[in-house]
């Protein structure tokens, strides 16, 4: 058995239901008995790690002792650094405590349903819902990847829509894995939207892959079809998107578009950078780019004047490779009196030769 069962009682909080399972954790629905308040416990559970002993303590699998505890620190981590989090789209961590040999989190209880409850091929959702979803999110994203942290599992079931209409991004259960020191520890992933170089066991992964996940969660948001089905069949992105023009802005089909590119170096280089897409006008845009790369930009105005104004000098001063360490040094009036002098000395060690 690998669940707590229901009407189990982990210090004040009673397990109500199971909500779902990754490969290193099981979700439940859960009572604070203290306040009478619901709430969400994430347990570190890792399957190939552990197994469910006597009295429904985790212990680890012989051999694997090192490799448990290693993630559960890591799990232990990605509590607090979530905890620090107070952004709407971001679920919110509440507590985290260890228990019955292993960790749990406390989270809110987002009250809604899965975003892919929303998807059919024939529901068109509308461009002001779409925007505002996929604008939160990539807040969201900015703040986790600000704190050096990757989701690593961004998929319709860890999106909530909540009774706000507000998509909120649950489950960092797959980030401990990320922040492994371990990089071919197996990862488990969701086939349909993890990216290219998830899928081919990369040990080089960053933020982008997030952005790739959300394209291709964004991608079935708006077509009803998965990206991985598109491409299967051979067919364009790029076109099945722009199908949609006449109901949603071209700007913000393309972004997804590129969001999905299968190699990372050609998608958005960040959350903001892609939300600017979407939001901003071009010239907007441009003063964007201007103050993210602010300081880039001056190092490399810098540069080009230092080398334009030491190509002025030696064209001025008429510089070559014989006599350029008297000329960058001195005027041209007196670098041409010394080799006036110089051709003196020379004719008057000819004559007393």
């Amino acid at each position: 058995m690998s669940l707590l069962p229901g009407n189990a009682k982990i210090l004040e909080y009673k397990i109500i239901d199971h909500l779902g399972s990754g490969g290193f954790a099981n979700t439940y629905s859960a009572l604070d008995t203290n306040l009478d308040k619901k709430v969400a416990i994430k347990e570190f559970f890792p399957l190939r790690l552990c197994h469910r002993g006597a009295e429904f303590r985790v212990e680890a699998q012989p051999g694997k002792e090192v490799q448990f505890q290693d993630f559960l620190a890591n799990f232990i981590e990605e509590a607090r650094i979530l905890a620090k989090f107070d952004q709407p789209n971001i679920v919110k961590v509440l507590r985290y405590f260890e228990a019955l040999g292993t960790g749990f989190i406390i989270m809110e209880f987002v009250d809604g349903k899965p975003i892919g409850d929303f998807f059919a091929y024939d529901n068109i959702l509308g461009e002001d819902r779409i925007g505002r979803w996929l604008n939160g999110l990539l807040r969201g994203l900015e703040t986790v990847h600000a704190a050096n942290l990757i989701h690593g599992d961004i998929k319709p079931l860890n999106i909530i829509i909540d009774r706000d209409d507000k998509a909120v991004l649950i489950d960092f259960g797959a980030s401990a894995i990320y922040r492994s020191a371990d990089p071919t520890q197996e990862r488990h992933l969701s086939p349909n939207y993890a990216a290219p170089e998830q899928l081919t066991g990369s040990r080089h992964l960053d933020h982008r892959v997030d952005l790739y996940s959300l394209g291709a969660v964004f991608f079935e948001a708006v077509t009803g079809d998965k990206l991985t089905k598109v491409r299967e069949h051979g067919d364009d992105v790029g076109r099945e998107l722009l199908r949609y023009r006449k109901f949603y802005n071209a700007k913000l089909l393309t972004s997804i578009v590129r969001a999905v590119s299968e190699e990372s170096r050609l998608r958005f280089s960040s959350a903001q950078e892609w939300r600017e897409q979407i939001l901003l006008s071009p010239s907007e845009r441009m003063g964007a780019f201007y103050r993210r790369r602010r300081k880039a930009i001056a190092a490399g105005v810098v540069f080009v004047v230092v080398v334009a104004g030491a190509a002025v000098i030696v064209e001025r001063n008429n510089i070559d490779a014989r006599n350029y360490r008297y000329k960058l040094f001195a005027s041209n009036a007196t670098v041409v009196e010394k080799m006036r002098q110089g051709e003196g000395y020379r004719d008057q060690l000819r004559d007393v030769l």
